[in-house]
């Protein structure tokens, strides 16, 4: 998969396609592929596995709990996803695992599976925020709608926004700088809602 080859992506389609397995080495066979397909295809093969998992809300379980074993923090997968579909996978994360029953430690502890689950989940929200693009925001903004329990994602919209303005921002020219500072009456406008702001 991680070369592309076709044959080895359709034989791993084939097993995933629904009704997904319910039990046994069929079952096992299919999580693994779909997670195989998640994290090593270009496109993380979501037309194919997504579905899959919405209609099967425990296999998705399965799939996303044995990616979060390996893939702590979600880059290995949220690199493959487009914003859409990355605020999809976190809503969905965090509506199967919500929040409010995150485990909650004191002290040195085994790292077990539910926490590894809350870190892959966070880590995929988390990409979504650097990725510093308009559509980012729209998807937070979206999210912050569907999960409106989670009063703090405001916050994670804010930085959002920030980190996209930081990314997007052309600098002026330096002589631009030096026609603006030689005469009073000249404007630097690099937006629509600049030039607005000047011609009021």
């Amino acid at each position: 998969l991680d070369h592309g080859v076709a044959d080895a992506r359709a034989y791993a389609e084939s097993l995933i396609q629904a009704p997904s397995p319910t039990e046994g080495d069929e079952r096992l066979r299919a999580v693994l592929a779909a997670a195989t397909l998640l994290t090593h295809t270009v496109d993380a093969a979501w037309g194919q596995v997504w579905p899959t998992v919405l209609k099967d809300e425990q296999f998705g379980r399965e799939v996303f709990s044995r990616i979060a074993s390996e893939d702590h923090f979600g880059g290995a997968l949220a690199q493959r996803l487009k914003e859409d579909q990355l605020g999809e996978l976190y809503v969905w994360l965090s509506r199967q695992y919500p929040h409010v029953k995150d485990p909650s430690f004191d002290g040195t502890h085994v790292i077990g599976s539910r926490e590894l689950v809350r870190r892959f989940r966070d880590g995929v929200l988390a990409y979504l925020k650097s990725i510093g693009t308009n559509k980012a925001c729209e998807v937070i903004q979206r999210i912050v709608r569907e999960l409106p329990e989670l009063d703090w994602l405001s916050w994670t919209l804010a930085d959002a926004r920030a980190i996209t303005r930081e990314r997007t921002w052309v600098p002026p020219k330096p002589q631009d700088i030096i026609k603006l500072a030689g005469d009073s009456e000249k404007r630097l406008v690099q937006s629509g809602d600049q030039l607005l702001a000047v011609l009021i």
